[in-house]
């Protein structure tokens, strides 16, 4: 039987608005301001979408804005171990508080960052994996796993269980606008290959009426198996190896005491600890670049290192995330939207309405654009832009004295092809609102995609994770049991994922020579503007308002 782990369950689901972006960016409206904006991005990039990871302790802590409550937390370390997150059920908007909290939250909650996040639900194009997947993983490859994720986990453009849309006027204003512009409107579950100049309802994680994702839709699969055990409030330390035999997994308790859980024989082990962790994991079982091993090896935390002969050097922690910046405009008065209430509302969502472009640059790269859409006031609309799958800029992570995890190379704009993308996107919009009217033998993360998805990560991954049990379960070499070991990366967390450097492989031992460098991506927020608005009705979706 595999051993599923996933240190305290803890993803990084938003990063704080960055507070540097003018306020003018509000109600950008003209071509002059077309040009300001695009010196202002030049100058900007840079900093504009940098989001911070190090944790914070917080305990029961509640919103004066927003009268969300957190859950108490702690720390290990010092690093994105324990972090506070809304109560189970909580508002997907925890990216919308106002409260002058810390830089770089994460959600440590059964699930990841599938559990707290915005939902969005996007499935994958199938040039997505044919694109920079490895062999093995192409769209031929994976399409029947993808059906059999989709089928348990479909995903929805309809989320009310009564079958209606409500306070979908920003719908309303955007559609006719996106029409006019020549945008075409589609279902993107029915057509994920289509993202070029389209519109469509957000598709969101939903089934019945409730939030969808592993825990609902696969735990369930194993919670009565009587060889499953969940272990929740514990810390994956390292993995326990002999050169390149993983024997068991060292991991920390909550009351601080430490326990090595061995491999059986001929059993597996699949590490599922996300963009940060997944990194530190490694690290500190003795993989990844010498210079990172050496701070864990010095650092705070106690950690039982293998000899320095048995270290595996591999470039963990490269990685790739969606560079956003949300730019608000304004619209005549009376949309119906939701107030503070229900936007907090653990049965509400505020997205409203999705779009993707490809853009292509002066170099001739393609990039894939996406924005979030949605209205916290009655007179206005924030777009949400994201640069996807395409992106040409890269970084990297790695680890402090004290275990935190830190970017040690920004991924957001290092390239003139980035800001270029985001520039063109943004006059897009602007015109448009012109117009009238392994050893660790399993790591299983996003690292082996060397792109970003076209949408957020959780879809994508699904499908590569359904893949990926169908090849884990094909495998029959032991861990502990001989010096064969298999490695695949594969994506499984939904949410945000760091290279691993584990290839795809199978009866080969783990060593530098068979690691290739793969990087994927995390999803953060940067640069946000909101305001809550009184509420003002709730009625069924239908034509309330228009562009000024």
């Amino acid at each position: 039987m595999p051993l599923l782990l996933d240190p305290s369950i803890c993803g990084l689901t938003w990063a704080h608005p960055l507070r540097s972006l003018p306020s003018f960016l509000h109600s950008l409206r003209s071509f002059l301001f077309t040009m300001a904006l695009r010196r202002l991005l030049s100058s900007l990039f840079i900093a504009a979408s940098y989001a911070g990871i190090q944790a914070q302790t917080a305990a029961n802590y509640t919103d004066p804005a927003t009268g969300i409550k957190f859950l108490q937390v702690t720390q290990e370390g010092g690093h994105a171990f324990g972090v506070a997150l809304p109560e189970v059920g909580g508002s997907d908007f925890i990216g919308q508080l106002s409260a002058p909290l810390p830089e770089g939250w994460a959600g440590c909650i059964l699930g990841g960052g599938t559990t707290v996040n915005g939902l969005a639900f996007i499935r994958p194009p199938s040039f997505a994996f044919d694109d920079k997947w490895p062999l093995g993983w192409k769209w031929s490859d994976v399409e029947a796993s993808a059906e059999r994720f989709y089928d348990r986990n479909p995903g929805t453009l309809l989320p009310s269980a009564d079958g209606h849309y409500y306070d979908y006027a920003v719908y309303d204003v955007l559609s006719r606008n996106l029409a006019a512009a020549g945008r075409n409107s589609t279902d993107t579950s029915a057509n994920p290959d289509d993202k070029s100049k389209i519109f469509s309802f957000v598709a969101v994680n939903v089934l019945a009426g409730k939030r969808a994702g592993p825990v609902a839709t696969y735990l369930p699969l194993m919670q009565n198996q009587s060889t499953f055990k969940l272990m929740l409030n514990t810390l994956v330390l390292r993995a326990v190896r002999t050169n390149s035999t993983i024997t068991g997994v060292e991991a920390q308790l909550q009351d601080g005491s430490r326990m090595i859980i061995n491999v059986n024989q001929g059993g597996k082990v699949i590490l599922a600890a996300g963009a940060m962790s997944s990194s530190r994991i490694l690290f500190r079982s003795g993989i990844g670049p010498s210079d990172q091993i050496n701070v864990v090896k010095s650092g705070s935390t106690p950690i039982a290192f293998p000899d320095e002969n048995a270290w595996i050097e591999s470039p963990v922690g490269f990685v790739k995330d969606h560079t956003t910046l949300a730019v608000t405009f304004t619209v005549k008065p009376g949309m119906t939207i939701m107030g503070e209430p229900d936007y907090t509302n653990p049965k509400s969502s505020i997205m409203r309405l999705n779009t993707f472009q490809t853009v292509t640059t002066s170099d001739n790269h393609k990039l894939i654009v996406q924005t979030h859409n949605w209205a916290t006031e009655n007179t206005t609309i924030t777009t949400l832009f994201l640069l996807t799958q395409g992106t040409t800029s890269n970084g990297t992570l790695g680890l402090t004295v004290d275990g935190n995890t830190v970017w040690t190379q920004s991924p957001y704009l290092q390239t003139a092809t980035d800001r270029e993308v985001l520039a063109i996107a943004v006059d897009t919009w602007l015109a448009m609102s012109c117009l009238p009217n392994s050893t660790i033998e399993y790591v299983v993360d996003a690292g082996m995609h060397a792109d970003l998805p076209t949408g957020n990560t959780q879809a994508i991954v699904g499908v590569a994770a359904e893949h990926a049990v169908q090849k884990i379960l094909a495998l029959d070499t032991g861990v502990a049991g001989g010096n064969a070991t298999s490695s695949a990366s594969v994506s499984v967390e939904a949410g945000s994922a760091t290279s691993t450097a584990i290839g795809v492989a199978t009866g080969m031992p783990l060593s530098s020579d068979s690691l290739s460098w793969i990087a994927t991506s995390p999803s953060s927020l940067a640069a946000i503007t909101s305001t809550v608005a009184t509420r003002t009705g709730r009625v069924p979706y239908g034509p309330t308002a228009s562009f000024s």
